[in-house]
């Protein structure tokens, strides 16, 4: 079976956050927003889209958008990562999570489910939080606990990312 290897990095944020991943062919971009939700700790369906690297082509769930491009529930990844090397990734709008996802080669492998194959960033990412610029100031604060400021954040809504827990899941979708 053929697997896509892509890196996926989150931008735009203090603390290197990436995943470097294996996902199979032919699955649409619907499938593709599961695999990295689940892979970064997002729970919840919220709008995403994504952004063909050098053309104006928007794939996104139409319930993401009133104004999508193409159908990311019909729209399978093959040719995509075929011909580019860069797509980049918008997911839950009001908080504004941006990812680039670097597509780098296929490969053969023995089984047919994504897979995370390493990764950087400490916790989960988390949603419901007012995005980005909020969970950098909760890690922060895990980091230099003598300059938390315990009105505005709790150090408990942190999550440690699983490897292991993680691609277990992934076998699932």
């Amino acid at each position: 079976m053929i697997a896509y290897e892509i890196n996926v990095k989150l931008n735009k944020f203090e603390f290197p956050t990436s995943r470097h991943m294996l996902i199979p062919q032919g699955i649409t971009f619907s499938k593709l927003n599961d695999i990295l939700r689940l892979s970064f700790g997002f729970d919840a369906f919220r709008a995403y889209s994504f952004i063909v690297d050098g053309l104006n082509v928007e794939i996104a769930d139409p319930r993401s958008s009133d104004s999508f491009k193409i159908d990311s529930r019909d729209t399978y990844i093959n040719n995509y990562f075929k011909l580019f090397k860069k797509i980049d990734y918008r997911y839950h709008f009001t908080e504004n999570w941006m990812f680039t996802i670097k597509i780098k080669k296929a490969v053969d492998v023995n089984f047919g489910h994504a897979k995370i194959l390493d990764f950087e960033g400490e916790f989960n990412l988390l949603e419901g939080f007012f995005g980005p610029y909020y969970v950098e100031e909760l890690i922060y604060s895990y980091y230099h606990p003598e300059q938390l400021d315990e009105s505005r954040f709790d150090l408990n809504d942190l999550e440690k990312f699983d490897l292991d827990e993680t691609n277990n899941k992934l076998k699932g979708l």
